[in-house]
Parts: structure tokens; C-alpha cells; sequence
């Protein structure tokens, strides 16, 4: 058979081990394809990893489903702010 590039990103509780056997491959296979020094995964990282016979039943990256975000604006106006909070004579 022939292995399937897979990239899988990294949500929030995922060990490298437990991605590796959701993958049914090893640990340090996965740590070897990323370049990782250590088997520490963070949040958002996306992995490549190589499979034989294609994925587990697992989202591809940068599809989402859903409607679409909405970007938020998170500067905070401090000069309205503290205008709003002082208190009047």
C-alpha cells in the first residue's frame, strides 16, 4: 500500500501519542516529520503525518464548518473609556 500525506492540527487536550494512535503510527515517527525537538504539541500546530490506507474520521485542516467568524475588535479604546468613567461635578 501506498502511505497518504495527512495534515492534522492540534486541538486542545492532543498529545503526540495520542495523535500517533489515532494515526496508528509512532510517536517518534510524528516528532521525525515535524522536526520536533520535544514531543510537546501545542493548540493550532498542524502536523504532518503520513498514513497507509488514507485518515481516521478526522476534520481536514482549514475546512470549518459553520458559519463564517466575525473578527473582533479587540483594541480597547482607553481614552473613551476613562472619559466614560469619570464623574461628573
Amino acid at each position: 500500500m501506498k502511505s497518504r500525506l495527512v495534515r492534522y492540527r492540534v486541538r486542545k487536550g492532543d498529545t503526540l501519542g495520542g495523535i500517533a494512535d489515532q494515526f496508528s503510527v509512532a510517536p517518534e515517527d510524528l516528532r521525525k516529520w515535524n522536526s520536533l525537538k520535544s514531543a510537546r504539541v501545542s493548540r493550532g500546530m498542524v502536523l504532518r503525518v503520513y498514513t497507509i490506507g488514507g485518515a481516521p474520521d478526522v476534520r481536514p485542516v482549514g475546512k470549518r464548518s459553520g458559519s463564517p467568524s466575525k473578527k473582533k475588535n479587540s483594541r480597547v479604546n482607553t481614552a473613551s473609556s476613562q472619559a466614560s468613567a469619570q464623574k461628573l461635578p
